[in-house]
């Protein structure tokens, strides 16, 4: 029998890559939207930051602050945010998709994105909005710019990298890791050293620094809290580990942790080794992918390794968007139509795994442990609706000032309709926008959970004598589960007479 060779798919990438954002972007902004109960603590705490327009705060610079509080002037603190933080995905992809098809074929680059949708900081960890994830689009169109800068040495390229390179110092200053494999392919490429010959690179660096200097002025009058944060947050957790062991078993974690962000990227792709060819990437885009792909994350290990500094898991997430890119460029595979089959039926269960393990396991979870400890089952609206409530009812006026734990203050802020200013832990150092003279004049309410510290009122009125009228309120997880309730002091710091 005559033996049919095998076809070549042959498809439209940009219809293809069009159809499937619009996919991610409806599904992803709408289940979280259905399922949760409320805004994950991260982006109530931006939104309560960026109300406050401040240039800088206690733990980050100030770009997803007001990012997300302009977010919420399209209606309502809930559906704008998970659109935002689905169109800080899409954002990502469409970087990414026109970075590689300046390497790949279409087709290829298509395949190099829709591998991103198995890599968890796109999928199941993309309704968090918050600074790290705030990078993902930062990054990927910074290296979109900084290649075609590279490649043409245009000054529109150098323009636009320097507005985002400012743009990332102002999300996260944890950003600078891209800076870095940046430096380096200047000096180890052609293309790099042609730079420093011409003015756009140093246009870039100027526009860059013009835009920063404000936020750097402002956070010197205060002492620099983002750095003071940043260095306080490697401490880890793990105090009670021989301190010489911890230089293996933060990296460690860190990297399992890194590995199982991307691992879906890796199975989904098993076809195409079937087709694998030589791969036929210039010698400067392998420079390229690998020193801003691979950098930052083995940038990172090693400084966990030799200074002993705690990793958070989550910091990795803006470390993988040219995953796809790096393993599609390796395989160079010939992409007959029924590997592609394959590929897309991987990447459907992949999809479905990811919903259920995230949705599915967070609606079912209440009913088969009796308890439900997420924060997507607080009862934030009815927290801050009954706190404004004994507000209005006790003194007859808006509430202006929200105080008290950290997290609570913020949602407090975010879901009362008074939009109370928050003034976290009673802090000065954390709420540097707050006049105290002012805020002894009007009060505030104050709202702790009852839990680790705060066993009873007793020891919440021995750390707060100033409060009154102090009493524990019960609200129910939002999930109609037999769950236990979420006990909340609410009290009141009265206004000066």
């Amino acid at each position: 029998m005559k033996r049919i060779p095998n076809k070549t798919i042959q498809i439209n990438a940009n219809k293809w890559f069009a159809v499937f954002c619009c996919l991610h972007l409806f599904f992803w902004t709408t289940i979280p939207a259905l399922v949760r109960g409320c805004i994950p603590f991260d982006s109530a705490e931006s939104i309560a930051w960026g109300w406050q327009w401040q240039l800088g705060y206690f733990k980050h610079p100030p770009f997803t602050a007001w990012i997300t509080a302009l977010a919420t002037y399209a209606g309502g603190v809930e559906w704008p945010i998970y659109l935002l933080a689905q169109i800080v995905v899409i954002l990502t992809f469409i970087a990414v998709f026109q970075l590689a098809k300046k390497m790949l074929t279409p087709i290829h680059a298509l395949i190099a994105v829709l591998c991103l949708e198995a890599v968890l900081p796109f999928s199941l960890m993309a309704p968090f909005i918050n600074p790290t994830s705030m990078l993902l689009p930062v990054w990927a169109w910074s290296a979109y710019f900084f290649y075609a800068a590279l490649t043409e040495q245009k000054n529109r390229y150098w323009i636009f990298l320097g507005f985002l390179s400012a743009i990332n110092i102002l999300t996260k200053y944890q950003g600078v890791l891209l800076f870095l494999p940046m430096f380096v392919l200047t000096l180890m490429t052609q293309q790099g050293r042609k730079s420093y010959k011409r003015a756009g690179i140093y246009l870039a660096v100027f526009i860059c620094f013009i835009l920063i200097l404000p936020h750097f002025i402002g956070s010197s009058r205060v002492g620099f809290p983002e750095i003071k944060y940043a260095l306080s947050s490697t401490t880890g957790n793990m105090h009670a580990a021989i301190i010489w062991t911890r230089h293996f078993i933060y990296p460690a974690r860190f990297m399992l942790s890194a590995l199982g962000f991307c691992i879906g990227a890796f199975v989904i792709t098993l076809p195409f080794w079937f087709s694998k060819q030589k791969n036929q990437l210039k010698n400067f885009d392998w420079q390229f992918i690998l020193w801003i792909g691979l950098f930052p994350f083995a940038f990172t290990l090693f400084f966990s390794l030799f200074s002993d500094s705690f990793l958070d898991a989550n910091w990795a997430v803006p470390y993988f968007f040219l995953i796809g890119v790096i393993i599609i460029a390796f395989l160079n595979p010939i992409v007959y139509r029924h590997l592609f089959k394959i590929f897309i039926g991987l990447l459907i269960i992949a999809i479905v795994l990811i919903f259920i393990l995230r949705y599915g396991v967070l609606l079912t979870l209440p009913y088969v442990t009796g308890k439900a400890e997420s924060s997507a089952y607080l009862p934030a609206k009815a927290m801050a609706d009954q706190a404004t409530q004994l507000w209005h009812q006790r003194y007859h006026t808006k509430l202006a000032y929200v105080t008290g734990d950290h997290y609570d203050t913020a949602y407090v802020t975010v879901y009362s309709p008074d939009h109370p200013k928050p003034y976290f832990d009673t802090y000065p150092h954390e709420s540097p926008w707050i006049n105290l003279k002012d805020f002894k004049k009007k009060g505030s309410i104050f709202i702790l959970p009852m839990k680790n510290n705060f066993k009873d009122l007793s020891s919440v009125k021995k750390q707060y004598p100033q409060l009154e009228n102090l009493e524990i309120y019960d609200f129910h997880p939002t999930t109609s589960a037999h769950v236990p309730s979420i006990n909340i002091a609410i009290g009141f710091i009265s206004p000066a007479h």
